[in-house]
């Protein structure tokens, strides 16, 4: 009898020394066999009948009793296989498309990877389009980079063994986890793709054992490879998978993926690990309950839509400090306080990015990005501060050397991937602050290039709040 196939995540095979009891087998559909369990290769699960005939299946068409038996039997050990994040009822409906675009500097003095805008939250089995806007071109055009799925996230505890008898069994004390994902490069040229980072909820990152084990093929299925190792081809897609190990007790929040075209610099694997750059973030966390009302009441199909946040937002300047380097020469910051009053819903997660602006010879462009994420309460003010970086500014303009003035700031509030308020110090910069791919729009101005190292160590704050 034909059993419809289903996609759910892959489990990995091994072979039994000893036959295992005969039992009941029983597809999604409730179709029923009878039969010894023989062995599972490539997600197909092999079962010897009464008859003495091999039945095949694929496991992902079976009961979740049968899998459940199947991952249980599948290893050596104590360990057990479990999804760690549950797959949605229904994957087909609640599949989604997300879009995000990087501002990627090819050959930086420092690491520069920031996302243009804010984009909606993405989970398992999201298809994330990653493009790239290359900052030293010319013009400052967006290109396609690379669309990954995350498939599925299992955890294996005590022991794994590899798929042959040549590698010694992997041991931990902690949990194994696996996660499967498939990537298809879409930049003209090939491109190593960089493995995600695991993160946990306290923000630690964990980085695949491909990175120190280099038999780590022999420990993940057939058919899939280990990221950080081989080309991907222009237009070609293939399926991964990586390999974490983590204390126990260990809450996963998310992952984090990088474009492709990041790889071609070899200092990318050290500005990962050392946490100076941060990739788009696969969310690992509960969906949002959405809010009941009279028209959804009665509908239990839809995914749930995100109520829209309603926000008072005022800004102003707070101070605008100043640092005389020489007698025409000085560094200036600016700071501007934001206040945020939340109307509806009861809470809401947004983003603060606050783009400061310049003037130089070529006009206005961004000397600096700055971003924040809050949390707010129904009818609970908040009070932030965004603050730029150390701009050196030179009091001459008469002078035949490059110089660089402050001018103010352009502040966005993101919620949901799409912008709920703006506010500018400059008027004739309000057409400019609904664009939310400004950074893409607006040019970058080059008072990075000539920073001197005085100033640059001035710039104390965190990491993932430079440009």
């Amino acid at each position: 009898m034909k059993i419809l196939f289903l996609f759910l995540p892959l489990l990995w095979s091994t072979l039994l020394i000893a036959e295992e009891p005969s039992r009941t087998w029983t597809s999604k559909h409730g179709l029923t066999i009878q039969g010894v369990y023989q062995s599972v290769e490539d997600g197909t699960v092999t079962i010897k009948k009464p008859s003495g005939d091999m039945f095949k299946a694929k496991l992902d068409s079976l009961s979740s009793a049968d899998v459940e038996y199947v991952t249980k039997i599948s290893f050596a050990g104590p360990s057990t296989a479990k999804p760690v994040a549950p797959l949605p009822a229904n994957p087909v409906s609640s599949i989604k498309t997300v879009k995000v675009t990087f501002v990627l500097d090819p050959n930086p003095a420092e690491p520069s990877l920031q996302e243009v805008g804010v984009s909606p939250r993405v989970r398992l089995n999201d298809r994330i389009e990653l493009n790239v806007s290359m900052e030293r071109r010319q013009e400052n055009e967006v290109s396609a980079d690379s669309a990954w799925v995350l498939e599925s996230l299992d955890s294996i505890s005590g022991m794994l063994k590899a798929t042959n008898d040549a590698f010694p069994p992997l041991k931990t004390d902690g949990l194994f986890y696996f996660l499967s994902y498939t990537v298809e490069n879409k930049s003209p040229g090939g491109s190593i793709v960089p493995a995600p980072v695991l993160l946990d909820s306290r923000n630690r990152k964990y980085y695949p054992l491909s990175a120190i084990e280099k038999n780590i093929d022999s420990y993940i299925p057939s058919g899939m490879s280990s990221a950080d190792k081989e080309y991907l081809r222009p237009e070609f897609k293939k399926q991964y998978c990586s390999v974490y190990e983590l204390p126990k007790e260990t809450t996963i929040s998310k992952f984090e993926i990088f474009p492709l075209r990041l790889t071609r610099n070899p200092l990318y694997p050290s500005w990962i690990r050392s946490g100076k750059i941060s990739g788009k973030a696969i969310d690992l966390g509960p969906e949002p309950t959405p809010v009941a009302t009279a028209s959804n009441t009665t509908t239990t199909k839809a995914d749930p839509v995100p109520e829209k946040a309603k926000v008072f937002m005022s800004c102003k300047q707070k101070t605008s400090k100043g640092t005389e380097l020489t007698q025409r020469v000085q560094t200036r910051v600016l700071s501007y306080t934001v206040d945020l009053r939340l109307t509806k819903p009861q809470q809401k997660e947004m983003v603060i990015k606050a783009y400061f602006i310049a003037t130089d010879p070529e006009g206005d462009g961004i000397v600096d990005v700055v971003d924040q994420q809050v949390s707010l309460q129904q009818g609970k003010s908040f009070t932030t501060a965004m603050e730029s970086k150390p701009v050196r500014e030179r009091s001459s303009k008469n002078e035949n050397t490059f110089f660089t003035k402050l001018k103010g700031a352009i502040i966005q509030l993101w919620a949901d991937g799409e912008i709920v308020d703006t506010w500018t110090s400059n008027s004739q910069w309000d057409k400019l602050a609904k664009l939310p791919d400004l950074q893409v729009k607006m040019r970058k101005t080059k008072t990075n290039d000539f920073l001197d190292e005085e100033i640059q160590n001035r710039d104390r704050r965190p990491n993932k709040h430079r440009f």
